[in-house]
């Protein structure tokens, strides 16, 4: 399963193969093919790492092709995988990120299927939550809150649906 937002690892193998190549991706089983990336290798092979699509499938391919000669493939995956695009995106604040308590918070995040999201703080690793705000449009696409409560560097902020959460 490859995730939107994170990066996948394309390997490919052959011989007399050229030191460039091109990286597509297909979602329907290889009838359509886009463009993802290109990479570098040497005539047996070659590995690149790649951001995945922002694009859902239970049905998808990578192939590898020479650029100088299109329509010759060198390698296709040997089985169909997942490309997952998860219900909730945040953007902003990322990972390590440093919020000051007293100070405005500002969260971004874009939600594919959602109408209604629920905020949640944990200073806690996740081990318990605290609500933020029960309800904010999911299509809106940022919260703002001023942060009170017990410095913590080990907080996690939560988004998810907030009549599934489930999905987050």
């Amino acid at each position: 399963i490859w995730t939107y937002g994170q990066y996948g690892d394309v390997v490919w193998t052959g011989t007399n193969l050229p030191y460039y190549i091109f990286i597509e991706y297909s979602t329907d089983g290889g009838t359509i093919w886009n463009y993802l990336g290109y990479g570098y290798g040497d005539p047996t092979g070659g590995s690149a790492q790649v951001s995945v699509p922002f694009e859902a499938s239970d049905n998808a391919l990578i192939r590898v092709s020479d650029p100088a000669a299109p329509g010759l493939v060198f390698d296709i995956s040997d089985a169909p995988f997942t490309l997952d695009v998860p219900p909730v995106i945040v953007y902003y604040p990322s990972e390590g990120q440093q919020i000051y308590n007293g100070s405005d918070a500002y969260v971004s995040w874009m939600a594919n299927g959602i109408d209604s999201l629920r905020v949640e703080l944990s200073s806690d690793n996740g081990q318990s939550w605290s609500l933020v705000e029960e309800a904010v449009g999911a299509n809106q696409g940022y919260f703002m809150w001023t942060i009170n409560g017990t410095p913590s560097e080990n907080c996690i902020l939560r988004l998810s649906d907030t009549f599934d959460p489930s999905k987050s």
